[in-house]
């Protein structure tokens, strides 16, 4: 069993960094996932501090989380005006993308 403890310090070191990286993008403009990604490497394969083997189970939950904080905090950047004026034309694109979609389907079953 993990020692509370080393939860505990796990998880106020992942908080630090957080913070840390939310100061470093104020400063510099650079996304806080290009900062997080350079300190995941860093203390991954670069000094060893973390095994790959016993995150490899979690690594899909790890990949479907970080999609979804990218998606949910650059839908909270998005205008609402923005997303109207360009709302338009990307439903036609859908529309007819869908559209070559079903008949490139239908000619590979008449074909």
């Amino acid at each position: 069993m993990v020692d509370a403890s080393l939860v505990f310090a796990v998880v106020a070191g992942i908080i630090i960094i957080g913070f840390t990286g939310e100061l470093f993008f104020k400063k510099t403009g650079i996304p806080i996932y290009i900062f997080l990604i350079l300190v995941g490497i860093i203390i991954g394969p670069i000094f060893g501090i973390f095994s790959r083997e016993p995150l490899l189970p979690v690594l899909g939950l790890f990949a479907e989380l970080t999609l979804l904080m990218v998606l949910f905090y650059g839908g909270i950047g998005m205008r609402f005006d923005a997303v109207l004026k360009g709302g338009g034309r990307a439903f036609i694109q859908v529309q007819f993308l869908e559209q070559q979609k079903s008949r490139k389907s239908l000619t590979g079953l008449y074909a």
